[in-house]
């Protein structure tokens, strides 16, 4: 029996640009601007509408998700990391979940998103502040904006589910989600273009 290989030639094109960290980059750079928009907005918005609670939650994961695959480093231990992603995923399952199936357990969610708020906000600004007001090379200046956007989109998307009942209570929530909201848009795009 003969094996006849083709002696072909292979039709391959090159490109200087990694598609893969591209398509993270315009992920978290379209991500980003809806959850904080999300935080921003939810002042004027009156009523618990699911669906954008839903968008919010989704797109803080995957805004997430690109953050933790485009870091190169971390400046927290590896178990905050998990940390992080149980705080984005209970969102994103409070967001989907049957409001009369899961009642008490929503409850709790919601009453513990105002909280979850306040800590990653200061988290998040704290690790932002270091990084913009430090002289910090390239390379520890990216991994500090990306473990300040790993800490503060989780409580963006807490914010989400907030649902404060007196005007002392929107204050408590909406300040520290809009500046929140302000802050990780501007390290976003800020992170985006040192690794370009």
């Amino acid at each position: 029996m003969i094996l006849e290989i083709a002696q072909g030639h292979d039709h391959v094109v090159t490109s200087p640009i990694d598609i893969g960290p591209a398509i993270l980059r315009v992920t978290l750079l379209a991500a980003v601007p809806v959850v904080a928009g999300g935080a921003l907005l939810r002042v004027f918005l009156t009523g618990a509408d699911r669906a954008a609670t839903a968008a919010v939650a989704v797109l803080g994961t995957a805004a997430v998700v690109a953050v933790l695959l485009l870091a190169d480093g971390l400046d927290l231990p590896q178990q905050f990391v998990v940390l992080v992603l149980a705080v984005t995923g209970s969102t994103l399952w409070a967001a989907f979940a049957a409001p009369d199936r899961f009642a008490t357990a929503l409850h709790r969610l919601r009453r513990a998103a105002p909280w979850v708020l306040a800590l990653t906000a200061a988290a998040a600004l704290t690790e932002f502040g270091r990084a913009w007001l430090g002289q910090w090379d390239r390379a520890t200046l990216t991994t500090l904006l990306h473990t300040g956007l790993l800490i503060g989109l989780p409580g963006l998307c807490c914010a989400a589910l907030c649902r404060p009942r007196t005007v002392r209570g929107g204050l408590a929530v909406h300040v520290p989600a809009a500046t929140l909201a302000t802050a990780v848009t501007a390290a976003a795009a800020h992170a985006i273009t040192l690794t370009l």
